[in-house]
């Protein structure tokens, strides 16, 4: 299975705005075959212990890039169905 946590901060939009976990967890499930959602789980708690995701504004369930990381160009480019969702 590819690198499940380079692949999910891809995932996460280089701009530092902020984009939901399901969103996240649809893309992830797309582009990694054989992803679950435990594999999402620790995923996601181990880029942020690594610190390059934080919560985003509002009631949670959103993540964004932290500033020091911001300018990393992600080699994940959206479909049009995901531009739709995220934009």
């Amino acid at each position: 299975m590819p690198d499940v946590h380079n692949t999910l901060y891809e995932l996460v939009p280089a701009d530092g705005s902020a984009i939901g976990n399901q969103s996240r967890k649809e893309r992830l499930t797309s582009t990694v075959k054989g992803a679950r959602e435990v594999a999402f789980d620790k995923a996601r708690d181990t880029v942020f212990e690594q610190g390059k995701l934080a919560k985003g504004k509002g009631r949670g369930g959103s993540v964004r890039r932290t500033e020091r990381h911001n300018g990393e160009q992600s080699r994940y480019k959206p479909t049009p169905s995901h531009r739709a969702t995220h934009g």
